[in-house]
C-alpha cells in the first residue's frame, strides 16, 4: 500500500500490458522493480544534465510529450 496505495490493480494492469505478461506471472514484482528503476534512472539523467530544472515544468513536459506520442 505504501507505493501504490489503493491503485495496485491499475498499476498491475499497466505493467502486465506494457511487458505483455500475465498478472499471475511469478516475476511480476521484478517487473515492477525494473520499471521503477528504469524510470528513476531516466529522471536522474535528465536532472543531472539540467540542474536548473523545475520539478513541475519537468513533469508537464514529460506528460505533454507522452500525450503527443499517443495522438
Amino acid at each position: 500500500n505504501v507505493l501504490f496505495g489503493n491503485y495496485y490493480s491499475i498499476y498491475e494492469f499497466l505493467i502486465c500490458t506494457h511487458y505483455q505478461i500475465n498478472s499471475n506471472d511469478k516475476d511480476l514484482p521484478r517487473y515492477f522493480k525494473l520499471h521503477l528503476d528504469d524510470g528513476l534512472q531516466r529522471i536522474y539523467d535528465d536532472v543531472k544534465d539540467n540542474p536548473n530544472l523545475v520539478g513541475y515544468d519537468y513533469l508537464f513536459d514529460k506528460i505533454q510529450s507522452g500525450l503527443s506520442e499517443l495522438c
